[in-house]
């Protein structure tokens, strides 16, 4: 697409007061979007500094991908192999790539630009979104505080709701804490039988959180739930 042609499309998205998500592989993808005005650019393995640059002085999101996507896609090859453009070649290029997108990842991690969470991926890696966590954190050495906020406040702020969701608002004291009994049977069943047989389980939890410290839960015991929101 030319650049003519991404203006219009995310022209036309802002003046519906809609976002723009545009896939760029490489930078002169993502130069256009960030040129454009577009919301976010999606995996951007290949980006230069320069558009890294530019991205955060436009302020655009950036959902890298480098992960689940890529790693998904190998370990299942012998499922994938021979449906459509899926080849040894293509493999070969997913497997070269997956270094480059954590580069990439480190740099805009080191330029702060604005990153949400995401992993764009099919068959195979649905329900497994979680692991794109331990991608960040372990192979792109995204401090973990950072990882969550990408996925819940930032991720909201770039779809603009971030008044609805995305935040949880803390309704006790950090120091305060609930405990249940350890056993994981008993734990989910009972605790679920509790929630659902108290009137308000919200106020209960905080009056029985208020009559004990942290000190007062002992190994026989597990602590949960330091925030609560309504």
């Amino acid at each position: 697409m030319t650049q003519a042609q991404v203006d219009a499309a995310c022209g036309e998205a802002t003046s519906l007061g809609k976002r723009a998500i545009v896939h760029a592989q490489g930078p002169e993808g993502a130069r256009a979007a960030v040129l454009a005005g577009c919301t976010s650019v999606e995996h951007g393995y290949r980006l230069t500094d320069e558009v890294l640059d530019l991205m955060a002085q436009h302020g655009t999101y950036y959902d890298p991908n480098f992960g689940l996507l890529l790693h998904n896609y190998i370990e299942n090859k012998e499922k994938f192999l021979g449906i459509g453009n899926f080849n040894e070649e293509g493999f070969e290029y997913m497997q070269k790539g997956i270094p480059i997108g954590i580069d990439t990842f480190k740099r805009a991690m080191n330029r702060k630009i604005k990153m949400v969470f995401g992993t764009d991926v099919g068959a195979g890696g649905l329900g497994r979104n979680f692991e794109e966590f331990i991608y960040r954190i372990r192979d792109g050495g995204q401090p973990p505080m950072e990882a969550i906020i990408s996925a819940t406040s930032r991720a909201a702020e770039s779809i603009r709701m971030q008044d609805k969701i995305g935040t949880l608002a803390p309704v006790w004291k950090p120091t305060s804490c609930v405990w249940i009994p350890r056993s994981r049977s008993c734990r989910n069943d009972c605790f679920h039988r509790w929630l659902t047989a108290v009137p308000d389980p919200i106020d209960e939890l905080l009056k029985v959180s208020s009559e004990a410290s942290c000190s007062d839960v002992g190994t026989e015991n597990l602590l949960i739930l330091r925030f609560i929101a309504r």
